[in-house]
């Protein structure tokens, strides 16, 4: 294997890895599957024996996954692996990954919206104590201003 196949090789299971890690693929057979490959030509990919992968191998690797990863890092080296896509590109309409990914934003908007109101329902908890606490404030005000009144007019009867 000369140095480039080695790059090559080093690329494709970088790849390989990062799409099991987020769930694009379980297993070789998967892989396979969406390749439409034979399992034997994918363990061969794998194993590195030969000349693979082959440039043209990365090449359909890297369209068939071209959502998730870089080709240009796929088939020639350069930039990143993870393709960085602005979110308003990332989908087409009607697209299944632009729907989950809108029910994803709908389900923390909902449990975002959730935390907001019970924290609504604690202030207003909060503020119907101290409007409580402000009104014994008043009526111990009020007394006491009676009280004082009341000495003032027993001072000056006595």
């Amino acid at each position: 294997m000369d140095k480039e196949q080695r790059l090559r090789y080093k690329r494709f299971k970088e790849a390989f890895d990062y799409l099991k890690s987020i769930g694009r693929i379980d297993n070789q057979k998967d892989l396979a599957d969406i390749l439409h490959k034979t399992p034997e030509t994918i363990s061969r990919v794998m194993a590195g024996s030969g000349n693979n992968p082959t440039e043209k191998f990365m090449f359909f690797f890297a369209k068939a996954f071209a959502h998730d990863l870089n080709e240009e890092y796929l088939v020639n080296g350069t930039g990143e692996l993870i393709r960085v896509i602005p979110e308003n590109e990332q989908y087409k309409l009607g697209d299944q990954r632009y729907i989950e990914h809108l029910e994803e934003k709908l389900k923390k908007a909902e449990s975002e919206i959730l935390f907001y109101k019970q924290q609504i329902a604690i202030k207003d908890e909060q503020y119907r104590d101290l409007r409580k606490d402000n009104e014994r404030l008043y009526e111990y005000v009020d007394r006491l201003t009676r009280l004082q009144e009341n000495k003032k007019d027993l001072a000056s009867a006595g």
